[in-house]
């Protein structure tokens, strides 16, 4: 328990702790070879199994030597820790791609099996750092997450893969731990989108299962989402009532769960590929996507013509306008009328957390603003943890 908010200690694979002292690496290297797979891991959680460009400034305060940089990395990637995205020369010489005019590389995390353990750091500690933006959302969400509180034995339970947990990545575990400092001592960054109004804050990036190990105020929290938000909010600007309806009834990702023999929670990023990615054909290389893309045409045309359009010349900014849309609604919308009521809340994107005393304002607070462009035509969720019960309201 001691070692879950320490800054000497790190979780690795046990396979890697193996292979470190098998190859009779000097103390400092294994250090700098764990503090490079860890931030590598980080950065590569986020983006969910896709290729994540990482600057080379991030290792910086790691490893400052290049050479030695470069080193740690080839090891870790011939050794199966870790993939750099590659590209071949016209002489046929295969090299690590770069972004022309950056300094950074592509990276995925090959997700490893077995044990993990914890590692002691030789003559480093980690550094935690708090930053956040002057705007006044990203100041009462720093307010608020100094009331959050953790259930350390769960955290634990959860960071080494134990009980319910066994089945958990080990590189989902890591972002736990690492997000779990970040609340703990109340660091990270709390700012706004650059290109959309979405705030981002330690307890946006939190996995859910460390969530779900919060208490805020020293109350269970309730959590607040509208039902299958992005699609709801395309078939609000589409004026489709049966897409509405469709996903009123939670009948679009229960096909897509359907269609690929998925969990609900699995079929959400599927539809998000979809939304967020461009026009595709049949020949596309994400074929889920593009299934997705066939059964809208297919049961929802106006949808489909909809989003085929705004999608036509620039995906990237359909994308960014429904993000806003939704920000304008969690934002300025919820959130504002919540921070102005002082009633302590966190957001994460189409979600509002509240302590379990707050619920009932919470929900009429949701109801109010959401209301006024989706009566009757979407719902919200009601997640109590202490329960473990969700409710479904009709909005």
């Amino acid at each position: 328990m001691n070692r879950l908010f320490s800054n000497t200690t790190l979780l690795v694979p046990a396979r890697l702790h193996s292979l470190v002292l098998q190859e009779g690496f000097r103390p400092e290297r294994q250090t700098a070879i764990y503090l490079i797979y860890d931030q590598i891991v980080q950065k590569c959680g986020l983006m969910k199994g896709k290729w994540t460009h990482i600057a080379d400034r991030t290792f910086g305060n790691v490893v400052r030597n290049h050479t030695r940089k470069s080193i740690e990395k080839k090891w870790l990637e011939e050794n199966g820790f870790i993939q750099i995205k590659k590209w071949t020369a016209e002489d046929g010489t295969v090299r690590n791609s770069k972004i022309p005019g950056k300094k950074c590389q592509a990276y995925k995390v090959v997700e490893q099996g077995g044990e993990s353990l914890w590692v002691d750091l030789w003559k480093r500690k980690l550094e935690w750092t708090a930053t956040t933006a002057t705007d006044a959302f990203c100041q009462y969400t720093r307010e608020v997450l100094g009331t959050v509180e953790l259930d350390q034995a769960k955290v634990a339970r959860i960071c080494l893969g134990e009980s319910e947990f066994f089945a958990l990545t080990l590189a989902r575990r890591m972002a736990v731990l690492h997000w779990a400092r970040a609340l703990h001592f109340g660091t990270g960054a709390i700012r706004r989108g650059r290109r959309v109004s979405r705030l981002y804050s330690p307890w946006t990036s939190a996995p859910r299962e460390l969530r779900g190990a919060c208490f805020l105020e020293g109350e269970p929290i309730v959590s607040i989402d509208l039902q299958a938000s992005q699609p709801a909010l395309i078939g609000l600007l589409a004026e489709d009532d049966d897409f509405l309806r469709a996903c009123f009834n939670d009948e679009l990702y229960g096909k897509v769960s359907e269609l690929f023999g998925v969990e609900r929670d699995e079929a959400k990023p599927i539809v998000l590929s979809y939304i967020y990615g461009r026009n595709r054909a049949a020949t596309a290389r994400n074929k889920q996507a593009y299934l997705v893309q066939e059964h809208v045409a297919n049961h929802f045309p106006k949808t489909h013509s909809f989003v085929w359009k705004n999608k036509l010349h620039d995906h990237t900014a359909f994308a960014c306008r429904l993000q806003n849309l939704e920000a304008e609604l969690f934002l300025d919308g919820i959130f504002g009328e919540m921070m102005h009521r002082e009633i302590p809340a966190l957001t994460v994107h189409d979600s509002i957390a509240v302590p379990l005393s707050q619920q009932q304002k919470a929900v009429e607070i949701c109801r109010n603003v959401l209301g006024k462009s989706l009566a009757g035509k979407a719902r919200i969720r009601v997640n109590q943890q202490e329960a473990d019960q969700e409710l479904t309201l009709t909005i």
